[in-house]
């Protein structure tokens, strides 16, 4: 292989690695856009540089991220709810534990007295 061939390759596959990365950054695929910055060069470049952006907008990807970000506040919210929800049914569910064995030691008081 001599010095121009070698310089061919290395200038078909630095085109096709440039096509493949600008229509990457669009919103397509790189390994297609490869091909053909590959065997097709300089035309190649200029069908991916007008196509059009597929790659969602700053204002949508704003929306989204917006959206997300509720999301996690209202699950939080819910998740905060439910602690207070279980702590208080620990509390009654303690309470009522008490009183029974309130009940049961003044039942058991009273069974004593009955032996004098």
């Amino acid at each position: 292989m001599n010095k121009l061939q070698l310089m061919l390759l290395a200038a078909t596959v630095a085109s096709g690695c440039f096509t493949g990365y600008v229509a990457d950054e669009k919103g397509y695929s790189f390994g297609r856009w490869f091909v053909g910055g590959f065997f097709f060069s300089i035309l190649a470049l200029v069908a991916v540089v007008g196509l059009p952006d597929k790659s969602p907008s700053d204002a949508e990807r704003r929306r989204v991220e917006a959206a997300e970000r509720r999301c996690i506040q209202e699950h939080n919210a819910r998740q905060r709810l439910k602690e207070k929800e279980d702590a208080k049914r620990r509390r009654c569910g303690e309470i009522e534990r008490h009183q029974v064995q309130k009940e049961r030691w003044t039942m058991f008081r009273f069974d004593l007295s009955r032996l004098d």
